[in-house]
């Protein structure tokens, strides 16, 4: 069954929005560090069907995913001081 109805409201239209800005933000580019690291603890390179990124794309790359894992590292830390503090 095809459920392209279901992409014609507006409720699906916010939730794409608001999917595309959190990752043109860079909010979860993390999660592309964390697969690096496991495709090279594995010894495998990474396959992609997209070209090489330049040295411009590189700096925005690896500068989203610095600022993502900054991020992450203080929401955990927030969220230890505040279980350890009984809040």
């Amino acid at each position: 069954l095809c459920m392209l109805d279901y992409t014609n409201t507006y409720s699906a239209l916010l939730t794409l929005w608001v999917a595309m800005f959190i990752e043109w933000t860079g909010l979860l580019h993390s999660s592309y560090l964390i697969s690096m690291l496991v495709s090279a603890l594995a010894g495998k390179p990474v396959e992609s069907k997209e070209p090489p990124r330049d040295v411009g794309q590189t700096l925005t790359f690896f500068f989203k995913c610095m600022m993502s894992l900054a991020l992450l590292v203080f929401c955990f830390a927030v969220t230890l001081v505040a279980l350890f503090d009984g809040k």
